[in-house]
């Protein structure tokens, strides 16, 4: 072969091996970001779960703060229905997040919730 087709070929054979190298790339942090996002969705889960344990242990000692109740529970409702769009999911968690903020503001008026041990484990997790 000639030395300016052997160039030509070397070329091309290194721009292929560079999209090559990208495309690879590409795919392994797709699957990075879906690992990561199957994650935060276990733990979302998770925490959805532990809610309606939390209002019931709650609810036997806040006999007043019926409405902080209703919110917390319409929230997470609404949180675990299965939401595609990550931006409307993060806005669902938010309010849910501040509505638990609430109640746990709100239970500072029960010593005798706070010092219950179920409730004290339910706030950790």
């Amino acid at each position: 072969m000639s030395t300016p087709v052997t160039v030509v070929l070397v070329i091309i054979g290194l721009f292929l091996l560079a999209i090559m190298l990208m495309f690879n790339r590409l795919v392994r942090l797709r699957n990075v970001m879906r690992d990561s996002w199957s994650g935060v969705e276990t733990e979302l889960k998770r925490r959805h779960d532990l809610v309606p344990n939390l209002v019931s242990a709650v609810r036997g000692y806040m006999k007043f703060e019926k409405q902080v109740l209703e919110n917390v529970t319409r929230v997470r409702a609404k949180a675990v229905q299965t939401q595609p769009d990550p931006e409307q999911q993060g806005r669902t968690e938010s309010e849910l997040s501040r509505n638990l903020s609430t109640m746990f503001a709100v239970t500072e008026n029960y010593p005798d919730l706070k010092a219950s041990a179920h409730f004290k484990a339910l706030r950790r997790n």
